[in-house]
């Protein structure tokens, strides 16, 4: 990929994701005055549970789709695979409701049809955005997530600020959303017309699930190192440290989404390549996407207390403790992500599998044995510890078969310096103490990005 290319695929999602995550983030302080932290608790591990269930149910059809469609230069051959996905995806989605609605008569739910709706439309969704996105229409695929999160945060402050409808408000507002946004894109990517029964094809299905199904695993090992945590907070501490943690992991985001940024535009390009046989020639650029990922981070993790501070109500000041950890879990699965992209390129999913199974089974020991003496921070380091494992078992992979080359006494001595930072942090909790760190992390970033804030100005500015 050319870095003209990369750099206006980057700024295309930028608006999408930037402005999407920035209107979810408006909705965390929103959230924290009309609900109390055993509401917020609740929701937040009934999305953990749909992110549980939401690729068992969709085969992680999306991303078959995007790697066979984008690969695919004959219109009635996308034709066809749009057809068998949605097929299979349907019937997947029929037969879960089924056994879904059969356990209901045993075990009643008082949010049972909420999170039913909730599920569907959650698959649905993301698997017509990703289609927007593999037939090229990246404009319609940042827009629809803008569009989607804008949706959220207007209907939950009328139900909750107007109507009072509490924890139900967080429900209808995701339905209402997702459903909108899906009828817009069946509609703007011709689902509709290029959708035909009679393209049932067996060996098609085959070839999608033969890339998928190993996904499905490599998603619930990400969901073991990312989301059962709220689990298991809930089976040792209580729903009230759920919902401190609940916020704890909101800010992180703000990392997430200037990653996921890059590496969607990264990944456009590498997956279109054939194989890794150049690997050994960008190491270089990963060690520079290593610097800003530490740099930035450090940068976040000096502010996270005045950010909790001045965004949600005096309950949730404490959640800043924990955040900041979170933000070093985050640079270690962004540097897993974008690995992630070239086992990807190379079709080696059962890596890809091993390496997040490895992490989130690592993640779920590291929090049983250290929750009781350290509350929901062991949450925070268990996600340092499995993200790394993650990383460095594919930086192994990739190092034994390409010679990639990574700078690992580095990585090392940088989190370490961070960690002590944290820990200084919240044992002294000065704030005079803190605006220094903040001046010092902002200096750092700037120098250690110079080169790539210079090109950016320069291209753009």
């Amino acid at each position: 990929m050319t870095n003209s290319k990369l750099l206006k695929n980057t700024l295309i999602y930028s608006f999408g994701t930037i402005g999407s995550k920035a209107v979810s983030f408006l909705l965390v302080p929103f959230l924290t005055f009309y609900l109390n932290k055993s509401d917020l608790g609740t929701y937040d591990l009934l999305m953990t549970l749909i992110l549980l269930l939401s690729p068992i149910v969709s085969f992680q059809l999306s991303e078959s789709i995007y790697k066979f469609i984008r690969l695919e230069k004959e219109t009635i051959k996308i034709r066809e695979i749009v057809s068998n996905s949605i097929i299979l995806l349907f019937l997947s989605i029929l037969l879960f409701e089924i056994v879904f609605f059969i356990i209901n008569i045993f075990v009643e739910y008082e949010y049972f049809y909420y999170f039913s709706i909730c599920l569907v439309t959650s698959i649905l969704f993301p698997f017509f955005q990703k289609l927007a996105r593999a037939l090229g229409n990246n404009k319609l695929f940042t827009i629809i997530g803008l569009l989607n999160a804008s949706i959220i945060l207007i209907v939950n402050i009328i139900l909750l600020k107007f109507f009072n409808f509490g924890l139900i408000s967080l429900f209808l507002s995701l339905i209402f959303s997702n459903m909108i946004c899906i009828l817009i894109l069946v509609f703007r990517t011709n689902v509709i017309g290029d959708f035909n029964l009679k393209s049932f094809d067996k060996n098609l299905i085959n070839n999608l699930l033969k890339y998928s199904i190993p996904l499905v695993p490599n998603s619930l090992s990400w969901w073991l190192i990312n989301s059962s945590d709220k689990f298991l907070i809930l089976a040792f501490l209580s729903i009230d440290d759920n919902g401190i943690y609940a916020i704890s992991s909101k800010y992180p985001i703000i990392l997430i989404l200037i990653n996921s940024i890059f590496i969607l535009a990264f990944q456009d390009e590498k997956l279109l390549e054939k194989d890794n046989s150049n690997l050994i020639n960008e190491g270089r650029m990963f060690d520079k996407y290593i610097n800003f990922q530490f740099s930035l981070a450090l940068l976040f993790i000096t502010l996270s207390k005045f950010m909790v501070l001045f965004t949600v109500a005096s309950d949730y000041i404490k959640a800043y403790e924990a955040m900041m950890f979170l933000f070093v879990g985050v640079v270690f699965s962004s540097l897993s992500s974008y690995l992630g992209v070239y086992l990807m390129r190379e079709l080696s999913t059962k890596e890809i599998l091993k390496s997040s199974l490895i992490g989130g089974v690592i993640n779920v020991l590291f929090v049983l044995l250290f929750i009781k003496y350290l509350g929901v921070l062991a949450c925070a380091l268990g996600s340092i510890v499995s993200f790394f494992v993650l990383f460095y078992y594919r930086y192994l992979y990739l190092n034994r078969k390409y010679f990639f080359l990574v700078n690992l006494k580095k990585i090392i001595m940088l989190t370490t310096v961070i960690i002590v930072i944290i820990s200084f942090i919240i044992s002294f909790d000065n704030n005079i103490f803190i605006i220094f760190l903040i001046t010092l992390s902002a200096i750092i970033f700037f120098i250690v990005n110079k080169h790539l804030i210079n090109i950016f100005i320069k291209k753009y500015v």
